[in-house]
């Protein structure tokens, strides 16, 4: 599903191929940025053909000549929306980079495999369609502002990233303490999305 660009031409689809120093990787994005047009307007990124916002995230890791938790961590607190990105290099190391988007990630040992979508429930109904829910499997802990590497032994190295807390006339995103918020601020809260 494309956010920005047309689907019909390939360049606009995930996953996109980027080069960071001598390393290649593949990105791939979940979420919305919305800050990519300020980003190529600020000189941070080049302009492209490419019309997808995710893209913008793919040229800033490679503006940093390096594929690395540093080049990584550069790329979350500059983009601007929401998000959960995945960066497979060509050492097969896969890197995962949790903003506020949604992400389940379960590891099965047995199979010496990882696999991670966007929710639980998708999760589940993929699992089942490809017989991989008949094996044991172990819940990945991820929260926001994490940045995970699983390498190709599996063995998981963490980093980490401060969120930004996206604040507006309505106030913040992140100023809610209970359920009640919602349905005190409903109207608020449409305005703002709308």
């Amino acid at each position: 599903m494309t956010t920005q660009g047309d689907g019909k031409f390939n360049y606009n689809n995930h996953p996109f191929a980027g080069i960071a120093g001598d390393t290649s990787f593949s990105f791939a994005h979940n979420g919305v940025l919305w800050n990519d047009k300020e980003l190529r307007k600020d000189k941070l990124i080049p302009d492209t053909h490419i019309e997808t916002d995710s893209y913008a995230a793919c040229q800033l890791i490679e503006s940093q000549q390096k594929l690395d938790f540093d080049s990584l961590k550069y790329m979350a607190v500059t983009v601007e929306g929401s998000f959960t990105f995945s960066v497979l290099d060509e050492h097969n190391n896969l890197y995962i980079i949790k903003g506020s988007n949604p992400m389940c990630l379960l590891h099965f040992p047995v199979l010496g495999l990882y696999v991670y979508s966007s929710t639980e429930s998708i999760m589940k109904k993929a699992l089942k369609q490809v017989g991989l829910h008949k094996f044991a499997s172990e819940k990945g802990d991820t929260v926001e502002g994490d940045i995970l590497r699983i390498d190709k032994n599996g063995e998981i190295t963490r980093s980490g990233f401060q969120p930004k807390i996206y604040r507006s006339k309505y106030g913040s995103w992140y100023d809610y303490d209970d359920s009640s918020y919602y349905s005190m601020h409903e109207e608020i809260l449409l305005a703002y999305c709308g």
